[in-house]
């Protein structure tokens, strides 16, 4: 996203509850993928977690190295607020995905619903950059995106949607993909079809 979205992202999350957002997920889809991929000792970056619960559960599950980054100021002090006494465990971050320069590298980096906001081919090359430069060597990267049958737009703005393969694709150069498929969908949660894609540095 372009860091003009940052005005239009603090306005998404000014004062409302975390379960008034479609996105929302009673049940953390892409948790398990984390969980198959990671443990306790390894370091997590969650890209525009925004108000997710994922960073949170990492904490409780005994994980001490966990990042949350995201362009809204407004949903970074909500996390802050949700993490409760918590927050003092996860490093917050409010930055720009596409001006993002790491200074430290990951052992798993994790985004769900963020890339499908980069409709401009420099968008999601200064994502790549960014990833390339993050995620460890031998670390994962696990990005989940609408899927071709998802909505063409979310939260006012357009989005690209993907399969696999086109997912795969997109990082193909520096990254290998080694799971992927349609994320499950929780009747009680965000009921728009996702795919993800699981990827080993």
């Amino acid at each position: 996203m372009s860091t003009t979205t940052s005005a239009h992202w603090d306005e998404v999350y000014e004062g409302r509850p975390v379960e008034s957002f479609r996105w929302f997920e009673p049940q953390l889809s892409t948790l398990p993928l984390v969980l198959g991929r990671t443990g306790p000792d390894s370091s997590v970056i969650d890209v525009g977690g925004g108000t997710s619960r994922l960073i949170g559960e990492l904490v409780r599950r005994g994980y001490g190295d966990v990042t949350l980054l995201d362009v809204s100021a407004e949903a970074v002090r909500a996390q802050k607020k949700l993490l409760g006494p918590l927050d003092d465990r996860v490093t917050l971050l409010q930055q720009d995905i596409t001006t993002f320069t790491p200074g430290r590298t990951w052992d798993c980096w994790h985004d769900r619903a963020v890339f499908h906001f980069l409709t401009r081919p420099e968008q999601r090359q200064a994502y790549r950059t960014a990833a390339a430069q993050a995620v460890a060597d031998d670390g994962v990267m696990i990005v989940a995106t609408f899927a071709e049958d998802g909505p063409d737009s979310c939260a006012g703005l357009p989005v690209c949607r993907y399969s696999v393969e086109s997912l795969s694709a997109e990082f193909g150069s520096v990254f290998e993909l080694v799971d992927g498929g349609a994320l499950p969908i929780d009747p009680n949660g965000d009921p728009r079809p996702y795919v993800f894609g699981v990827f080993r540095r």
